[in-house]
């Protein structure tokens, strides 16, 4: 199975991403509010799945203007990677 990127830097790539969907400020005041909640929840999502297994899950943001999709691994020594994570404007 492939390596990911650390949890850190798929927060920042999803920033980048919102900052890019939104515009600066706007782009800005969404990612404070919206990433780290979902970050948590993915979070939780790899440590209660399978070691190996892809883990994918799509979320929304509350203005259902945005959806990102984050796509991620546990090793079965317990290290989480984060695969991918894309932002995309609806």
């Amino acid at each position: 199975m492939k390596r990911g990127i650390s949890e850190q830097e798929m927060a920042q790539q999803l920033r980048l991403g919102l900052l890019k969907a939104y515009g600066l400020e706007e782009g800005l005041r969404t990612a404070e509010a919206v990433v780290p909640g979902i970050l948590r929840d993915f979070r939780n999502m790899l440590l209660a799945g399978d070691a190996g297994a892809e883990v994918t899950e799509t979320y929304r943001t509350e203005d259902l203007r945005s959806e990102i999709v984050l796509k991620g691994h546990r090793e079965s020594t317990g290290k989480l990677w984060f695969d991918e994570g894309t932002v995309r404007r609806l």
